[in-house]
């Protein structure tokens, strides 16, 4: 069995987005009438079947393209199968393009009739098929529910395709209506007539006076009309006069200009030519000596500054605390303390630790112990003080050294500062103001140079300006002027032909607005008289149509072709009425028509049924049709099942759909169901809510 399990889509009717799993059980698509869900219902079926009827244009409203998609599982694995939709503004309809893919196959189907064949298996006969079917228990289905317009069409035709009946129900129809027409298309045909012979005079005028209106553009003006824009080009005697005074402004403008470039870049050379550069090599010996003396005082102050300070000297008892005295006592106490500290140790042992000789036990452990607490309790103060005394003159030792050290290199400094100067000329009469004097004339001189170049550049190229001036002078001087008489009459002569022109430009369009009106009225005639030739013909299909639709309802044809499968179709029915707890036997005879089978009597008609046995009987049915003719689809469409139905039978509707929801959500299939009723959803398994409900 086929498994459906996402459907997606995009700009498909009025959806602009759709991506809905298909779960097992009972869908229920909830919405207003007109909110899509006969188009939700379209996509699946356009999935399946790769085509749809009843809407030319499946693409959104203002939009190119669109698609749909269903994704399914079957035994092999998982596929999808993707129509893509684009609008054609011509004819206002739709073109489709098919793709399937899946992972076991080499290459995606993108052929309809290889998708058709492989769905095939799944869903079942053939389209054809289940139409003939489908007509062939029409009429007992119609019996079963005693009315024209209840669900049995939308719960039949939309899970088998168009009735075959209704087509030709539409047929027929479109004759009669042709032939009620007749005497109406031939009256207007008789109008249409009349008007071409008008618009055919009419036209004639027209043309005559478009023809007359362009005879009088003889050659003789088109020449007139070249030679008029020729004058019309030339520039005028005063334009020419105007042009010559603005050039000969500027010429006298740029001489002018010239003239004082000329005297600025004379009066500037003057300046600069008596400026001589300052000695550079004087200034740089004086630099050098004026940093060495510098540096020699520098020096000196350094070495005379350092040479004052001095480092203060520790207090005087400072080397009495770490005196040689002090020293000597602090080494016997620390040998007495070692001493003792090695009785008490080796005390019991009779061993010394230090040379291990046996030592005689003739002293008193507690007087040695008390002895050797005595010192160190003597030995711990005077070390500290001596080493504290010893670090401060460590410290002094220390700072006395640096500062000596220091000393030394500033003198070192000192003494090559002294040795550099003397090593230098003397500079000190070197003039240090007049040297920067005459180098700022220098530098003035310099940038004036600079100027001096610019201010040629200007001159150069205000001479190149005064040069083009004058050129342009010449060129007016020597250009061909027409006089103000001349273009008047040039203009007079244009404004006359271009007249001329509009009046043949109106008259060709008014000619052709009549032209026009004469093809559309012959279009018109022609479309009248293949009507009027269609309905002749129709006189004669309309009663063969009708002949063959009283043959098939009353010899029952369709429905000898379904006479193999009434076993089947009642033992499948058989399982469902159970299932739905129906009280009496209820079956398809040898004739296609429903009858109910009571334990005393058989064969009654099936009107003699309550409004919800009806239901229980048509769902089963429906049910039983689906397993015989397309188990494997896995999705059953029942729309609109509550239209035309009282309470009674809507509470039966409800309960039925419930008990099918859970069998057939065991076997995942899928029952969807298109409806504006809220009772429905208390069941369903899944809840679609499309636009807005009730």
């Amino acid at each position: 069995m086929m498994d459906l399990r996402r459907l997606t889509a995009e700009n498909f009717c009025q959806f602009d987005r759709l991506d809905e799993p298909l779960n097992p059980g009972l869908i229920v698509l909830l919405g207003m009438n007109g909110a899509g869900k006969s188009n939700f219902v379209r996509a699946v079926y356009l999935c399946l079947a790769g085509e749809v009827y009843g809407t030319p244009n499946l693409v959104r409203d203002g939009h190119a393209k669109g698609f749909v998609a269903l994704e399914a599982a079957v035994d092999k694995g998982v596929f999808k199968v993707t129509r893509s939709l684009k609008h054609n503004p011509k004819t206002r309809g739709t073109s489709i393009t098919h793709r399937l893919e899946a992972d076991w196959l080499n290459a995606p189907l993108s052929r309809k009739a290889d998708i058709t064949a492989f769905l095939a298996p799944y869903i079942g006969v053939s389209i054809a098929a289940l139409d003939q079917v489908s007509f062939a228990l029409q009429g007992a289905f119609d019996s079963l529910m005693m009315a024209e317009h209840t669900p049995r069409a939308k719960m039949l035709n939309t899970f088998m395709g168009l009735d075959r009946a209704e087509k030709l129900r539409e047929v027929l129809k479109s004759s009669q209506d042709l032939l009620a027409d007749l005497p109406d298309r031939t009256e207007a045909l008789k109008e249409a007539a009349l008007q071409e012979e008008e618009l055919e005079q009419q036209f004639n005028e027209a043309d005559g006076i478009y023809t007359a209106e362009k005879e009088q553009i003889t050659e003789a003006a088109e020449r007139a009309y070249a030679t008029a824009l020729v004058i019309k080009d030339k520039p005028s005697s005063k334009t020419r006069d105007e042009q010559l005074k603005e050039y000969k402004a500027a010429e006298a403008d740029f001489l002018q200009r010239i003239q004082n470039a000329e005297a600025v870049i004379a009066d500037r050379a003057k300046k600069i030519e008596d400026v001589a550069p300052p000695d550079t090599q004087e200034y740089l010996k004086y630099k050098e000596w004026s940093a060495a003396d510098d540096a020699m005082c520098t020096a000196e102050s350094a070495y005379i500054e350092w040479d004052r300070e001095e480092i203060k000297r520790p207090p005087e008892d400072t080397y009495e605390r770490c005196g040689e005295e002090v020293l000597t006592a602090l080494l016997d106490a620390r040998k007495r303390i070692d001493q003792l500290t090695e009785k008490v140790e080796s005390y019991g042992t009779g061993v010394c630790k230090s040379c291990g000789q046996k030592l005689p036990v003739d002293f008193d452990i507690e007087e040695v112990k008390k002895e050797l607490a005595e010192l160190q309790e003597q030995y711990e103060p005077l070390n500290k003080t001596y080493e504290e005394a010893k670090a401060v003159i460590l410290e002094y030792n220390e700072q006395s050294r640096k500062h000596q050290e220091e000393r030394e290199r500033r003198k070192t400094a000192w003494d090559l500062a002294v040795a550099k100067f003397k090593r230098l000329d003397d500079m000190s009469g070197f003039d240090e103001d007049a040297y920067h004097a005459k180098l700022a004339a220098y530098n003035e001189a310099a940038s004036l140079q600079q100027q001096q170049k610019k201010s040629q550049e200007y001159l150069d190229a205000l001479r190149k300006d005064y040069s083009d001036v004058r050129v342009k002078i010449a060129e007016q001087r020597s250009l061909d002027v027409a006089s103000e008489e001349e273009i008047k009459h040039a203009e007079n002569l244009i404004k006359a032909f271009n007249l001329a022109k509009l009046k043949i430009t109106e008259a060709e369009r008014k000619r052709n607005g009549l032209y026009a009106q004469l093809e559309g009225t012959r279009s018109r005639i022609k479309t009248l008289e293949e009507d009027i030739e269609k309905a002749k013909v129709n006189l004669e299909m309309t009663a063969l149509l009708q002949f063959a639709r009283d043959q098939l309802h009353v010899e029952k044809l369709p429905r000898l072709a379904a006479q193999g499968s009434i076993r089947v179709i009642n033992r499948a029915m058989k399982k469902y009425l159970d299932m739905f707890a129906f009280p009496y036997g209820f079956r398809l005879d040898e004739n296609s028509d429903f009858v109910v089978d009571f334990e005393t009597s058989a064969g009654h008609p099936a009107a003699i049924l309550s409004g919800g046995e009806r239901v229980r009987a048509a769902l089963a049915m429906r049910f039983a049709l689906m397993d015989v003719f397309s188990a494997g689809c896995g999705i059953l469409i029942i729309d609109e099942p509550t239209t035309a139905l009282d309470s009674e039978a809507i509470t039966a509707l409800v309960e039925v759909l419930g008990t099918a929801a859970s069998y057939f959500k065991t076997r995942k299939v899928k029952i969807l169901c298109p409806t504006h009723a809220q009772q429905l959803a208390s069941v369903a398994d899944t809840v679609i809510t499309i636009g807005e409900t009730l």
